[in-house]
Formats: structure tokens, sequence, C-alpha cells
């Protein structure tokens, strides 16, 4: 699993290739972290992600709870959004076009 920070004006973007996992959890949530400590606008490519379990739920949704309607998702992955529904059915669950949307924040 690798996440790459590419800077952008005003943000960054933030492309995750491979498998988004509780196996990667430690290394995924210290470049989230760096992440959120360094930027205030971030962009989510998820399109490189192969495999996602509950873990990597957790995560992205801690991003977009944290970054608010500061995160948006410009490359979605099918595989997540599968996972979503089948791992949080009622809850964030359902194709969505935004993460606000696929991960609201908390009420």
């Amino acid at each position: 699993m690798s996440i790459n920070l590419i800077d952008q004006e005003g943000g960054c973007r933030l492309i995750f290739d491979g498998c988004l996992t509780s196996e990667f959890a430690r290394e995924l949530e210290d470049r989230i972290i760096e992440a959120l400590r360094r930027y205030t606008h971030f962009e989510l490519d998820l399109s490189g992600v192969r495999e996602v379990d509950q873990c990597g739920l957790h995560l992205l949704w801690i991003l977009n709870t944290l970054g608010g309607d500061h995160v948006e998702t410009v490359a979605p992955s099918a595989v997540v959004e599968q996972a979503n529904r089948q791992l949080c059915p009622g809850g964030r669950a359902g194709h969505r076009r935004s993460s606000r949307e696929m991960y609201p924040r908390a009420a």
C-alpha cells in the first residue's frame, strides 16, 4: 500500500494505491495524519485501491470527518464503494459522487 501526496495550490492530492487494509493501518494512519497537519484541502484518488477492509474504510471516514467540506473524491474506486455497501449496510453505503456523501460527518 502506498499513499502519494502531491502538492497542489492550497491543498494536496492523495493517491491511494494497493491494499487499504488493517495490515497497513499504521502506515496509512501516519500518512493521513501527516496530510491533515500540512494541508487544508484534499483530493482523494482511490482508483488504485485493489482491496479494502473495515479498517481502511474507517481511516477514510476519519479523513473525511476531520477534513469536512475540504475533502473531495476525484477518482472513486468500485472496490471501496462495494466494501462500503457490504461492511456498512444502512450507514454510509451506496453509490455516491463525493466523499462527503459517501462518508458523512457525524452529527
